[in-house]
């Protein structure tokens, strides 16, 4: 993520006044876990949740053959 200028290493408070926008909870998207597949169903789109590349394939595959908007969430593993 490329900071902005006037954003300080992670962890430090604020630069005048200003908090960096990596330290904000707001822009945290782990904390909570949002269900994107529930929150989509819940509004009537079709959603899946792909963990693999296959599976992300497959389900790419039958979006495109199905008419409307499809949400596909797919999980990547952490970091090293």
């Amino acid at each position: 993520m490329r900071r902005s200028a006037w954003c300080r290493p992670r962890g430090s408070s604020s630069v005048a006044g200003r908090r960096c926008p990596d330290d904000n909870p707001l822009f945290d998207l782990t904390n909570p876990q949002i269900d994107f597949v529930g929150l989509a169903n819940a509004f009537g789109m079709p959603a899946t949740l792909a963990s693999t590349a296959e599976e992300l394939a497959e389900q790419f595959s039958a979006a495109l053959n199905q008419p409307g908007p499809h949400l596909i969430d797919a999980t990547l593993p952490p970091a090293a």
